[in-house]
């Protein structure tokens, strides 16, 4: 593999769910990871975590028009649904798209 997009599909494929969540690679599967996945995951930390995280999303959206701050959040919501296997709800969360009450 020689991208961490191509790593996040393959561990997404076998049914584990990646995200960051503050500066740390996260994971949800249903079991133990098995130690060469583990191995991997380690591996590829840094670039995984910086195609989950995108911390200029916000101030662009600070900068932007309603309407486009409105598409850059979808897209990166949409990013995080199909690259880091994250629900709809949650991926539209993580993008600012719902804020909490």
């Amino acid at each position: 593999m020689t991208h961490a997009s191509e790593v996040v599909r393959y561990v997404r494929d076998l049914g584990v769910i990646l995200w960051a969540e503050g500066g740390r690679l996260r994971y949800r599967s249903n079991g133990p990871l098995p130690s060469d996945l583990a191995e991997l995951l380690k591996l590829w930390k840094d670039p995984i975590l910086g195609s989950l995280t995108d911390l200029t999303l916000e101030a662009l959206c600070i900068a932007a028009d309603p309407e486009e701050a409105r598409y850059l959040r979808e897209e990166r919501a949409a990013i995080l649904e199909h690259l880091a296997g994250l629900p709809r709800a949650e991926a539209g969360r993580r993008a600012g798209m719902v804020r909490p009450l």
